[in-house]
């Protein structure tokens, strides 16, 4: 059987960038599954779980912070798997979906996540944190936040800043070791 140099060929591409690298470090720190741990799905129905789409709004945050209404064309520009995704579930990622994972990961023990997340960086890369500079500052967000009265919302408290308006100022904090 000889191979027919007229065939047609299919180019067919894929994004990389810096997925594989980041993918690296993501795993090294274990994020999917602490996010599948505090965002448990529970409900069949759901497409998609929270976890999943966090994880890809995380590698959407560091590579590209593409709006929430772009996600699912961003992503379909790259290997799925490089995403967490398995193939066509990138087309799943609509800002209602995405906005109902945020809703999740708003609702869950956040604070107990951030700590065990940063216990496995701090193990993992064997910071130093014998010596720590904690800087914190104030930023204003501008929008509607009428409704906004910093009651609490599933257990949790409300804005831990000051609304005025339509400002809301909240305060960052930054740790460093050295």
């Amino acid at each position: 059987m000889s191979e027919n140099p007229q065939a047609p060929f299919e180019l067919y591409s894929e994004r990389l960038g810096a997925l594989p690298i980041i993918d690296v470090f993501l795993g090294r720190i274990g994020l999917r599954g602490l996010l599948e741990r505090y965002l448990a799905c529970g409900d069949e129905r759901v497409a998609l779980g929270a976890a999943t789409v966090i994880g890809v709004l995380v590698r959407n945050l560091c590579l590209a912070r593409e709006p929430l209404y772009g996600l699912a064309e961003w992503a379909e520009r790259f290997e799925p798997g490089l995403l967490g995704l398995a193939p066509g579930e990138a087309a799943l990622l609509n800002d209602d979906r995405v906005g109902r994972a945020l809703d999740q990961l708003f609702d869950a023990d956040r604070g107990s996540l951030l700590v065990e997340l940063m216990l496995g960086v701090i193990s993992e890369f064997q910071i130093d944190t014998s010596q720590l500079h904690n800087d914190s500052t104030s930023i204003s967000l501008h929008g509607d936040y009428t409704a906004a009265d910093g009651r609490a919302h599933a257990g949790k408290p409300g804005s831990p800043g000051i609304i005025v308006g339509e400002v809301t100022r909240t305060r960052v904090r930054v740790g460093v070791s050295g």
